[in-house]
């Protein structure tokens, strides 16, 4: 079974997540951790999750396995521990070219919607049905930035959701850049906080 371990921390959220941890860099299955401030996540399958503050990240059985389900703005390098993200759906291995670079955040500019952008790679995004079949709500190539709007009032099914596709602007990907693939914001706590 993979594995889940922090790599990372900011000094904000260093005694936080000292002490979820204890003596453990490991995440627990069926236990989730909320990040007080960035902290990047690492599989024993080589992917990486760099999340923001106040993301929920919990790895738990779902209808495609044991995989991390998260909830917040997360950037995934992802190559095997595809993610189930909360409120939507799965990004689905079966149709995905791997790695993939994914940045998933609640949008700010529509409610009970989720901002899909995929900096690398193409993608299926899919959900199951209540009687578990599965379905898929968009199709992704590299650039597209995709808004999948939720119904909270129906629980599952292809009536739940619906997809916008756009390109990602000059600022998607500037942003992306800045937050989540310029290395010297992750590495220098990463080497002296947690060894890797």
């Amino acid at each position: 079974m993979t594995t889940f371990r922090i790599t990372y921390r900011d000094e904000c959220s260093s005694p936080v997540v000292a002490e979820y941890l204890q003596t453990s860099t490991s995440i627990a299955v069926n236990k989730a951790f909320v990040s007080p401030g960035r902290v990047e996540i690492r599989s024993s399958a080589g992917d990486v999750f760099r999340l923001q503050h106040n993301t929920e990240f919990v790895v738990r059985e779902t209808e495609e396995g044991v995989q991390p389900v998260i909830h917040g703005e997360v950037f995934g390098i992802i190559a095997a521990s595809w993610m189930k993200y909360t409120t939507s759906c799965y990004s689905c291995k079966s149709h995905a070219s791997a790695p993939l670079h994914l940045l998933v955040r609640p949008s700010t500019e529509e409610e009970n919607t989720d901002e899909y952008m995929l900096l690398l790679g193409d993608m299926v995004v899919h959900d199951f049905d209540e009687r578990g079949c599965h379905f898929v709500i968009c199709a992704m190539e590299e650039g597209d930035k995709v808004y999948i709007s939720y119904d909270p009032e129906i629980h599952s099914g292809k009536g739940r959701y619906s997809a916008r596709t756009e390109r990602m602007s000059d600022d998607d990907w500037s942003y992306a850049q800045s937050e989540y693939l310029d290395n010297r914001r992750w590495i220098e706590c990463n080497r002296s906080v947690v060894p890797v």
